[in-house]
């Protein structure tokens, strides 16, 4: 074999090599689990029960309960057609009640009540750069 046919080898195989960890490491991470709307949610749960997801949803308005001696909040997140109930066990977030959306990661459980084991939101309007 000759010189380059060696290079041109053993480049392929460090190529492949790399797309293999990249792409083992991309099925690991959690940071490449992206989220539906709540429409989409509704539309896939039977294919997604028993599974960890998450759901993006604007927060219906007034709907946000909190019990600080049991640390269980509810809320709904608004779809077109149907709404998603949401519980949360854990300290309430700050700012909740100014933020317009939020992202649940959890599953939702045989009740038809989405279980959040975490609750991300959208930063509240006041803290955008005004242009």
């Amino acid at each position: 074999m000759t010189r380059k046919a060696r290079f041109v080898l053993a480049a392929m195989v460090v190529l492949v090599a790399f797309g293999v960890l990249v792409i083992t490491g991309m099925r690991k991470s959690r940071a490449t689990l992206y989220y539906l709307t709540v429409d989409e949610f509704w539309q896939q749960q039977a294919t997604l029960r028993d599974q960890v997801g998450r759901v993006n949803g604007e927060i219906v308005p007034g709907s946000v309960q909190y019990d600080p001696g049991t640390l269980v909040l509810t809320m709904e997140l608004r779809g077109t057609a149907r709404n998603l109930p949401v519980v949360y066990h854990g300290a309430k977030p700050d700012y909740l009640e100014q933020a317009p959306s939020a992202v649940v990661e959890g599953r939702l459980g045989a009740d038809g009540v989405f279980q959040a084991d975490q609750i991300l939101l959208k930063c509240p309007s006041k803290y955008e750069s005004g242009k």
